[in-house]
């Protein structure tokens, strides 16, 4: 191994292994893409935090639903695109 070549091991804190074992995620995590036949190699990677006031949280705990949208404008023309998306609930930044 020379001097370039190192890794490191993460070891969650005791607040982030508190709040994963409530559920929460530690960062959004993007889900990996395959490389599908017909379409370019690689990926797009779009990661969206929402934020709500609590008006808006109650009616999220009301309705359960939660929409987020996104669009991507090219400098080519688009024949064919296929999207992955994952949502995550992270916790809250004052605690």
């Amino acid at each position: 191994m020379n001097s370039q070549n190192f890794y490191m091991e993460f070891k969650p804190t005791r607040r982030q292994r508190f709040w994963r074992s409530l559920g929460f995620a530690l960062a959004p995590s993007v889900p990996q893409v395959e490389d599908r036949r017909g379409y370019a190699p690689g990926s797009a990677t779009i990661i969206t935090t929402t934020r709500l006031d609590w008006g808006d949280r109650l009616r999220v705990l009301m309705s359960g639903h939660l929409v987020t949208g996104s669009a991507i404008q090219t400098d080519v023309e688009i024949r064919g695109a296929h999207t992955t998306s994952k949502t995550v609930v992270l916790p809250p930044e004052w605690l």
